[in-house]
């Protein structure tokens, strides 16, 4: 009997480590399983990351190519000034400030601060004044809430929060923004500088005039500008810009000042007559005819 039950016993013992055994290949099986699954997501986010890092980098060259497309547009408009200035100094200046128009920039950053329960308006102006676009992105992809609280002025935290906000909406409208160069015309009224938006309508035709007759590449018919621009006006600057124009250039003016084809030393001067119904020429003659210089 002792022996019988000890053999039960072991029977017993054998069939719950069988059991057991099974249990435990199950489990081993139901691993493996999982571990093929996860092998197989890894391949998948390895992939995926490869691909977004391509993607990044094809991104980056991109808006390296925009920025010295800017770049270039930038010098082209500084020497544009440049040259203006040299012709039209002291009484008329124009600046180039580079990157001075945020507008796109401010209105990107606020959709996408929206909703967040974040004080947008107030965070994407100091953004703005902080940060480029491109130097935005790249501290919001590599995660460095440190240099974007810092460059901000806002807590670490918070920078935290921005980053991943503005992550979760996507960056690709705020990397492409469009920040334009402000070109500023003044005119010397005293001892100071005027900016055209402070000038009378007068004050501005004595600003954008002159500009206007840096095209030495464009044939320019002009209506009596004195209308618009005092003798004085007309007398060192105006005639200035008048003998500035290149010598191939065309200039057509009409007016009722004589200052201005004497003192513009005008090569073909044209009086008109009217009977109020028809206009004839009278004299077309060059500027030293006598017939021109009674007209």
């Amino acid at each position: 009997m002792d022996v019988e039950g000890r053999a039960r016993a072991l029977r017993a013992e054998v069939n719950l480590l069988v059991e057991g055994a099974g249990a435990l290949s199950r489990e081993v099986s139901t691993i493996q399983g999982k571990i093929a699954e996860l092998t197989a997501v890894e391949t998948v986010v390895r992939d995926r990351s490869r691909q977004i890092a391509d993607m990044r980098a094809r991104r980056n060259k991109l808006l390296h190519d925009l920025d010295q497309v800017r770049e270039g547009r930038f010098a082209a408009r500084a020497a544009a000034a440049e040259r203006i200035n040299g012709d039209l100094n002291p009484r008329i200046l124009v600046r180039v400030d580079r990157y001075a128009q945020y507008n796109d920039y401010v209105r990107a950053l606020v959709e996408a601060l929206r909703g967040s329960n974040l004080k947008y308006n107030d965070l994407s102006a100091a953004i703005t004044e902080a940060l480029s676009p491109s130097e935005l992105v790249r501290l919001v992809e590599g995660r460095d809430f440190d240099a974007l609280a810092t460059a901000v002025g806002i807590p670490r935290d918070r920078a935290a929060r921005v980053s991943g906000v503005l992550a979760d909406s996507g960056l690709g409208e705020i990397a492409a923004c469009d920040i334009e160069d402000d070109v500023r015309f003044m005119l010397l009224d005293g001892a100071d500088y005027k900016d055209i938006s402070q000038l009378s309508a007068g004050q501005r035709c004595t600003v954008i005039l002159p500009i206007v007759l840096q095209h030495d590449d464009r044939v320019l018919i002009i209506d009596q500008p004195e209308d618009h621009i005092d003798n004085a006006f007309i007398a060192d600057t105006l005639i200035k810009a008048l003998r500035a124009r290149a010598a191939q250039s065309q200039l057509i003016v009409s007016t009722h000042n004589a200052n201005i084809p004497v003192l513009g030393e005008a090569s073909l001067v044209i009086e008109m007559v009217s009977d109020g119904r028809q206009g004839t020429v009278q004299v077309c003659e060059p500027l030293e005819h006598p017939d021109a210089v009674g007209a």
